[in-house]
């Protein structure tokens, strides 16, 4: 009884794998599963009662894979015991980079205290004008960037470092991230009160909105990479309350407020959470439209 495949009939194997995995947007990792029940599946038809040859039992194969409701149950299969797994790996990377970010930008906000004092009267506009700009252009940019990186690496089936730690390592990451982020804040309040900047004050109308579609569009990147193969419902439905949670976070420094009683503070802190659960909405509503967008694009260029 074979129990072995040759080459010609695993690459011909590879490539269904990669054809299925394309038109199902399956990711390297469930492909590679993928190939494993093929190949199970093969070994099986040249095995059976009435043997077959390798070639007769890939057209097996073939035909078996090639029903959508089997490629679904296939993969449902296989997201019963990996979609948690996958999503609690990609929350980790998402909030590691939205704290590298905040970090980053925080430290750069801080250096915008030595802008010359000779420029004179243009040096505070300048401190402001520079302050908003990270806050509001170059940490969702910065967050971007890094998680466009990780997500290109596993696009192409290169391990990126989230992907291979065991489950103590992935812990002891996030609180390690959780702690970088708990000293953060209290460092990013003060060089918010002690640097000239957009947001002391009166705020105008545009700063409040342009930190609002900061913030927006944070919130669609955390949730773009995320929302990666294997899709379940359950990806948005955690993405979406991680996000808010950490928002929140980031900003409870700025709703509490000393020497205010336990109950108002409390009050304050309710209500920001409520405020970032909304903003997170927000977020998620505005990425399904810019997924409908992108793919009725896609369909009005193909060819006829």
């Amino acid at each position: 009884m074979p129990d072995s495949i040759s080459r010609e009939t695993r690459e011909q194997l590879e490539a269904l794998c990669r054809k299925i995995s394309v038109s199902h947007k399956i990711d390297v990792e469930l492909r590679r599963e993928l190939y494993g029940h093929m190949e199970d599946r093969l070994l099986a038809h040249m095995n059976g009662e009435i043997p077959l040859t390798e070639q007769d039992a890939f057209i097996l194969v073939r035909e078996h894979f090639g029903d959508p409701a089997m490629i679904k149950e296939q993969i449902q299969e296989v997201h019963a015991e990996e979609a948690a797994s996958y999503l609690g790996r990609r929350l980790l990377a998402a909030f590691a980079a939205s704290t590298a970010a905040n970090f980053i930008c925080t430290v750069l906000q801080f250096c915008t205290g030595a802008v010359p004092a000779f420029l004179g009267t243009w040096r505070e506009p300048l401190q402001k004008g520079l302050f908003g700009a990270i806050e509001i252009v170059l940490i969702p940019w910065v967050m971007y960037v890094i998680l466009r990186a990780w997500r290109r690496r596993i696009d192409h089936g290169e391990p990126v470092w989230f992907q291979t730690m065991s489950a103590g390592r992935a812990l002891a990451t996030f609180v390690g991230l959780f702690i970088v982020m708990a000293a953060t804040l209290p460092f990013a309040k003060w060089v918010q009160a002690a640097v000239p900047n957009p947001f002391m004050g009166r705020v105008g109308a545009f700063v409040v909105l342009g930190a609002f579609a900061a913030i927006l569009a944070m919130g669609m990147i955390w949730i773009w990479f995320c929302d990666q193969p294997p899709r379940t419902a359950r990806t948005l439905r955690l993405a979406i309350p991680a996000w808010a949670l950490l928002l929140a976070i980031n900003e409870t420094p700025h709703a509490y407020r000393q020497g205010v009683p336990w109950n108002e503070n409390l009050f304050s802190i309710s209500a920001n959470l409520l405020i970032a659960v909304i903003i997170a909405m927000i977020s998620l509503a505005l990425y399904r439209l810019a997924g409908r967008f992108h793919r009725q694009t896609d369909l009005s260029v193909q060819p006829e």
